[in-house]
C-alpha cells in the first residue's frame, strides 16, 4: 500500500480499500441471489419428489389389488418393501419442503448504517465512515448467506435422501414386475 515518508497511508490506499471493501459487498449480494435462486430450485425437485413418490404409492397399491392370491411370499414381501421406500421418499421431499429458515435480506442493517453516515462528528471523515458502514453491511449479508446455505444444505440432503428412495422403490417395482411377466 502506498503510504507517506511519514508511514501513513495515502488517498490512494483508501480509495483501494474502499473500492474492496464495495467489490466485498456486491460479492456477498450477488451470493444471496445465487443462493436464492438454489433454494427455489431445490423447492421445485422436493415438489416432483413428492409427487412422483406418491403416483408410485397408487401404482403398487392397484399392483398389490390386481396381484390376488397368485403372488408369492417373496412377491410380497418385494411389494411392501417398496412402499415402505415410497412412503419414505415421501416423508423426506415433505420435510425437504417444511425447511423454511429462510433469512430476509439485511436492509435494517444497511438503514441503520445509513443514518450513522449522516452522523458526523466533529473531524471525523465522511469515507473512514462509510467504509465501516460497507464492512458492516458486507458482514450482515454475510450472516444472511451463512443461514441460507445451512437451510439449503438441509434441504438438499432431504431432497437427495427422497430421490434415493424413490430409486430403489422404482427398482424394487421393476424387478417385481419383471418376475410378474416372466413367471418364478
Amino acid at each position: 500500500m502506498p503510504t507517506s515518508t511519514s508511514g501513513e497511508m495515502t488517498a490512494g490506499s483508501d480509495d483501494a480499500r474502499f473500492a474492496v471493501a464495495e467489490r466485498l459487498l456486491e460479492t456477498q449480494r450477488s451470493s444471496h441471489e445465487s443462493l436464492l435462486a438454489t433454494w427455489k430450485y431445490l423447492e421445485g425437485k422436493a415438489q416432483v419428489a413428492a409427487g412422483i413418490s406418491g403416483g408410485f404409492v397408487g401404482a403398487v397399491f392397484a399392483f398389490i389389488r390386481g396381484a390376488g392370491e397368485g403372488t408369492t411370499a417373496g412377491q410380497r414381501q418385494l411389494l411392501a418393501l417398496a412402499l415402505g421406500l415410497l412412503a419414505l421418499a415421501v416423508l423426506c421431499a415433505v420435510a425437504a419442503l417444511t425447511v423454511r429458515q429462510l433469512p430476509g435480506r439485511p436492509y435494517d442493517a444497511a438503514a441503520q448504517g445509513l443514518s450513522d453516515l449522516l452522523r458526523l462528528e466533529e473531524g471525523e471523515d465522511i469515507k473512514t465512515r462509510h467504509q465501516a458502514l460497507l464492512q458492516q453491511e458486507t458482514r450482515a449479508w454475510q450472516e444472511v448467506c451463512d443461514a441460507l446455505r445451512k437451510g439449503n444444505g438441509a434441504k438438499a440432503g432431504l431432497v437427495r435422501a427422497s430421490q434415493s428412495f424413490l430409486g430403489s422403490a422404482i427398482l424394487i417395482v421393476v424387478v417385481l414386475s419383471t418376475w410378474v411377466l416372466f413367471g418364478s
